[in-house]
């Protein structure tokens, strides 16, 4: 068990949730119109020209433990991925979040994510092991994150989940990623493969390196954000998808370590 308290709020969790929902159906997908992106036509005639399928509007996981703290200090997470990347309709925030929220892991990507948490709340890594205590009773730890991929539309060649995006997509999807940043208000943001790193370059001019995954700092709105990137949990030459790899041990660890010390200087 971790060494730390952890609590959360529903209340303003569900703030959080309702903010980028409302900004996600003004943007992206509304319940009613469909897929409204203004971006989209280009991102589809990109997917186009290169051959893929695209799927748009795929949106973000927000748990009903999100807005957490540790030890009386604000702990709130995002996890970003590149994109959802299998063609499936649209999923909404209420619909993703729904499928986050009862996510037994089945594949590299949500096992990892899952043994990455429980690094970073201080539990021992163990694929089986799906909750953690917050407000001193067991939840599940998959509602205490948000998992807000770079990408909310996916471009797919051949039915394969591999490089599903175009260019253009990581272009446009830029603006809507600054949004999310906005409104959840995280106090770090861990990336799982690469597709965010240039939108770091862009916009807060850092420079990232998954093979030396050191930890760098942006501002926004005056909130300072822990951003730290990570090799995706599949990606074979640093596979930390089960809780007994060594990549786990030797590079998810260190740079998790290496996070916390660097909140703990902001946050105490």
């Amino acid at each position: 068990m971790s060494e730390f308290v952890f609590t959360a709020n529903q209340e303003s969790s569900a703030a959080y949730f309702n903010a980028l929902n409302e900004y996600m159906e003004n943007n992206v997908l509304h319940p009613d119109k469909g897929f409204i992106c203004k971006y989209g036509e280009k991102c589809e005639a990109s997917c186009r020209a290169d051959n893929r399928e695209f799927y748009p509007g795929q949106l973000s996981h927000v748990g009903p433990l999100y807005d957490l703290k540790r030890d009386g200090k604000p702990f709130r997470v995002i996890i970003s991925g590149a994109e959802y990347g299998y063609p499936e309709d649209p999923h909404s925030l209420e619909m993703r979040t729904e499928v986050v929220n009862n996510c037994v892991p089945d594949n590299p990507h949500m096992r990892g994510t899952l043994c990455l948490l429980q690094v970073l709340f201080g539990e021992e890594p163990d694929n089986g092991a799906l909750d953690m205590t917050i407000n001193g009773k067991s939840e599940k730890i998959f509602h205490a994150f948000s998992l807000s991929n770079y990408l909310l539309c996916s471009g797919i060649q051949g039915g394969s989940p591999t490089m599903a995006f175009t260019g253009h997509m990581t272009k446009y999807c830029r603006d809507h990623y600054q949004k999310t940043l906005e409104i959840l208000q995280p106090q770090m943001v861990i990336l799982e493969g690469g597709r965010a790193w240039g939108f770091f370059w862009e916009r807060y001019d850092i420079w990232l390196n998954h093979g030396d995954p050191s930890v760098e700092t942006i501002e926004v709105d005056g909130n300072p954000i822990l951003v730290l990137p990570l090799y995706h949990p599949s990606y074979r030459g640093k596979f930390w998808g089960a809780a007994g790899s060594k990549a786990l041990r030797e590079y998810v660890k260190p740079a998790v370590d290496e996070l916390l010390t660097k909140y703990e200087k902001i946050h105490g």
